[in-house]
Parts: structure tokens; sequence; C-alpha cells
């Protein structure tokens, strides 16, 4: 596919964890464009717009409309789960400010710059790279809103060079547009922007996706109330939603930051599967 008729895709960011105990997890899902836009998808518009509160795995302890909506939502996407790919870095914030200690007073910015300038640009970069030689990417990229990235105008083909450059959406547009340049790949980033929850699907899918994935990862056999809800919820929608293990299990690329070697070592996200699956046997 040439420059002239690129193929597009949208690409959702979102963190889970942030400011809690381990693991706190950065992740993108990839949604061809062609895909996204499809009539059949118009309905979770709807949904998630429903009810009083958006849509969050974070705040899910049991209740029977949200878990409609959050297997409605994950089911309706799953018939195109061979169309998907979504990233996950996991690592461990407290272990990035202990390190950054030593650099007095600034230990927490230092930290938080270092976070937010680096892991984002990893995930989104592994989604758009090395689609073959005759293939030409054109992404947008989504990112929950929220303070913490900082506030910009929206970016499209362009920088503002009077931006905040610890905005989110500003280094990463210029960072992985400077990979693709640099490394000879064959995408762009049109557009990074953040959206607010109740706009656009795909920011309420790669919330619950990073949840279901943080969920597996802990494994929490704890009697919190809130725990035993997720795990259950976990549970019945693998049983019930086809084609939901499969993109677990195959479509999930799941890095984790080792501060021993201070680099991302890949594994294999079925491992974790796996043993949440073995512990909750009834």
């Amino acid at each position: 596919m040439s420059q002239n008729h690129p193929h597009k895709i949208k690409i959702f960011f979102d963190e889970s964890g942030k400011d809690k105990d381990y693991p706190n997890l950065m992740g993108a899902v990839l949604i061809p464009s062609a895909c996204y836009e499809l009539n059949s998808l118009n309905s979770l518009y709807d949904l998630i717009k429903e009810g009083k509160k958006p849509i969050h795995w974070t705040d899910y302890t049991g209740d029977n409309a949200a878990k409609r909506r959050i297997k409605t939502l994950v089911e309706q996407l799953m018939a195109y789960h061979h169309l998907l790919k979504i990233n996950v870095i996991s690592y461990k914030m407290n272990k990035f400010e202990e390190m950054a200690k030593p650099i007095k007073p600034f230990y927490k910015e230092i930290t938080d710059h270092t976070i937010y300038t680096k892991l984002p640009e990893r995930v989104v970069y592994g989604l758009v790279r090395k689609y073959g030689q005759d293939t030409y990417i054109d992404a947008s990229v989504f990112i929950e809103h929220d303070t913490s990235y900082s506030g910009a105008q929206t970016i499209k083909s362009s920088i503002d060079h009077t931006s905040n450059k610890k905005d989110l959406k500003v280094t990463m547009f210029e960072q992985l547009n400077i990979q693709s340049l640099y490394r000879g790949e064959r995408y762009r980033i049109s557009e990074v922007d953040y959206l607010p929850k109740r706009q656009e699907f795909g920011i309420e899918f790669i919330d619950i996706m990073l949840g279901i994935i943080r969920t597996v990862i802990q494994n929490n056999t704890h009697n919190s109330r809130s725990s035993r809800k997720k795990n259950e919820l976990v549970l019945e929608m693998l049983e019930t939603i086809p084609n939901l293990s499969t993109l677990l299990n195959s479509n999930i690329k799941l890095y984790e930051w080792n501060e021993a070697q201070i680099e991302l070592t890949t594994v294999p996200f079925t491992n974790y599967l796996n043993v949440f699956l073995s512990t909750n046997l009834k």
C-alpha cells in the first residue's frame, strides 16, 4: 500500500494502576480505522454514554448494569479480534522513584518525566513498526485525558514549538515521527490528542483490557469484594465471550521493565493467564 493510499489505524492509549501497588501498566490497542468505523459498532457510542458514570474497570464492584456494559463492549469488538493488537508495559513506579532519589530535590519530577517520555513512546512504537516495505501506516493516537499529562492544542501534522515539551501528546507526536524517519519505518503519526470518557469507545475498551490484564497479573485471592468481583467477571467473560481467550493469548505483547537490567523484557501473557485460571478453578 503506497504512501498515497496509506493504511489508516486508530490507537488508544491508557494506564492502569497508576500511583497504586504493582503492577503499574501502560498500554495501547490498535484498531484499523475501517474496522472502527463499521456501522455494526455504532451502537457502542450509545453504550458508553449510558448511566450516570462512565465505564471504568477500577470502579467495578459487581453492579449488574456495569457488568452488562463491559461485557457488551468487549463482545462486540471480539468479532474483530484478529484485527486488534495490544501492547502493554508493566513497570514498578516505586523502583523508578528509588533510582531517582539521589537526584535531589527533583527526583519526583525526573521520575515522572522519564516514565512519560520513554514508556508511552515504546508502547505505541511497537504497534506501528515493521509492517513491510509495501505498506504505509497513517496512525491517529488518542490518550485518555488526564491532568497529569498536561494540556496543549491538538497537534495535526505539525509541532507547536511553543508548547510545553513535557506534554505527553507533544512528546509522543514528535518522538514517534522522529523514530519513523531515523529508523526508516513506513509510518507517520498524523494526530495525537486527548479524549475524555464517553466520546470514543476505543478509550473505554483499552481501559477494560488493561483492567483485565492487571487483574490477571495481580491474581488477587483476598476476600475484598472489589477483587473478588473483578476476578469473577474475568472468568465469566473468558467462558462466555468468543475469541476473548484467543486475543489474550495471541494478540497481546507484554513487556516488563526490569530494574536490575534496565531494559524491557518480553513475557508471554499466556503464562500469567494460565496461573490465574489455575488459581481460580472451582
